[in-house]
């Protein structure tokens, strides 16, 4: 595995050998905070395993290895149509 680099992980390039960025949202899939939500904050250790500290929304930090982690991705942008111009011609 390429070690992943702190430029890669701030400014947002996910690849195969980083999935998770700075500020990802993430699940905990397992341990006792199973369930929970919680923010990625920075890569502890990229061999021999990738891990990540997290913060959670109460603020407790904690390092977790990839494997306990799943991103919660972004909502899609609303891609409804604009509203149509209902003015009518009053002259």
């Amino acid at each position: 595995m390429n070690a992943p680099t702190l430029d890669d992980f701030f400014e947002g390039r996910r690849s195969a050998d980083l999935p998770l960025v700075a500020n990802d949202a993430v699940r905990i899939k397992e341990g006792r905070r199973k369930g929970d939500l919680a923010a990625v904050i920075c890569i502890e250790e990229s061999e021999p395993e990738l891990k990540f500290q997290i913060e959670y929304s109460d603020g407790a930090m904690e390092t977790l290895p990839m494997r306990v982690l799943e991103l919660i991705p972004e909502p899609q942008e609303s891609r409804s149509r604009p509203p149509e111009n209902n003015a009518r011609d009053v002259t």
